[in-house]
């Protein structure tokens, strides 16, 4: 089998068994697209080794691209090579040994008292149809420190009778409980 088909064979594999989000698929697709660019795609895929592997790391590396990029790309290559051991199309794992590298900690940007005030009095000062959703959602998303894409999903079944709090889907499919400020309640 080559790189080529092992890897089309993953992703699909990938899409239909993993429950991995859209986002995640679309990444590890570029990812293993990279790899077969750097390798070849027709090169069998049990002749790919380990020093292969880590030679393309380093040529992400030295095209500079981000630390959690490359990190995603060595998560793509770990799934492609336990899906092709769990095949039987290869012997060994090989990405077994890669690391993920150290990735740079950095605390969070957040914005002051009066941005945020400023932020949700831009819906008042518009004559528009839904000023008063805009202002709801702004400070929902202040108070509860939610994703965007976690508050677009929230049903009414998701929130608490009083709307104090309400129940999440965040990435990788976990749950958590989130807690609105009055001003969020109020709006």
């Amino acid at each position: 089998m080559t790189l080529s088909d092992a890897c089309e064979e993953y992703l699909l594999a990938a899409r239909t068994l993993k429950g991995l989000s859209r986002n995640t698929l679309t990444g590890y697709t570029e990812d293993l697209k990279h790899l077969k660019e750097m390798l070849s795609p027709d090169i069998p895929i049990d002749a790919v080794t380990e020093n292969n592997l880590r030679s393309c790391i380093g040529t992400l590396s030295r095209q500079k691209y981000a630390v959690t990029s490359i990190n995603r790309f060595i998560a793509a290559v770990r799934g492609l090579f336990s899906y092709c051991r769990k095949c039987g199309y290869i012997k060994f794992n090989i990405a077994l040994e890669l690391k993920n590298l150290k990735a740079p900690r950095h605390l969070p940007k957040f914005m002051t008292r009066s941005e945020v005030d400023a932020l949700c009095a831009a819906p008042e000062s518009k004559e528009i149809l839904w000023e008063s959703r805009d202002r709801a959602l702004f400070e929902m998303l202040y108070s509860s420190g939610c994703r965007v894409g976690e508050m677009a999903n929230l049903k009414l079944k998701d929130f608490s009778p009083d709307f104090s709090s309400a129940m999440v889907t965040g990435k990788g499919n976990k749950d958590r409980r989130v807690y609105f400020e009055k001003d969020a309640r109020d709006a």
